[in-house]
């Protein structure tokens, strides 16, 4: 049986896959573990001795995330492009334009989305929880949530910003 010696294309695209795999399963990692957030939240709640409370306390959570997950999304469409300018910087010998690259990424990211998100939300708490079906009593308990959850999404923004910036 004679073996066949791989072509030159084929050993390169064995080369980029291995590359592309060892470069992105972090990120995988990371979004998984992301992922596992509020799902956490909700196996926590889910086992509170009142099924009542119990079932209301998961559905906040529920709501509550959504928002969150709007205004992450809202960030980190801007944190994908400060890993390509970062790393477009660095393959081109420029590494003296990271620290302006970040500053802007971190100045739009945080003063233009994630702030005034951030005070929009607060500000049409109840209706937009309203709106996401919440009724009277999973609003009562979902409020407070919603309040420290989303204030640390101010924190979490920051840190969505440096990583990229790391990840490029």
């Amino acid at each position: 049986m004679v073996s066949k010696k791989p072509s030159p294309d084929e050993r390169l695209h064995s080369i980029h896959r291995k590359e592309v795999i060892r470069i992105a399963w972090p990120v995988l990692l990371e979004l998984i573990l992301a992922s596992l957030f509020s799902m956490v939240d909700m196996m926590m709640l889910g086992n509170v001795a009142s099924k009542l409370i119990a079932n209301q306390s998961v559905a906040a959570v529920g709501i509550v995330n959504q928002p969150l997950f709007i205004g992450i999304s809202l960030v980190q469409s801007v944190n994908v492009g400060c890993t390509a300018l970062v790393a477009r910087h660095i393959g081109s010998g420029e590494e003296d334009k990271i620290e302006d690259t970040l500053q802007h990424v971190l100045l739009i990211s945080f003063l233009g989305l994630a702030l005034p998100y951030f005070f929009i939300v607060q500000i049409f708490r109840d209706p937009l929880m309203t709106f996401l079906g919440a009724e009277p009593a999973v609003l009562a308990i979902g409020g407070d949530y919603f309040r420290i959850l989303i204030s640390g999404f101010l924190f979490q923004s920051l840190n969505f910003s440096l990583t990229a910036a790391l990840r490029g």
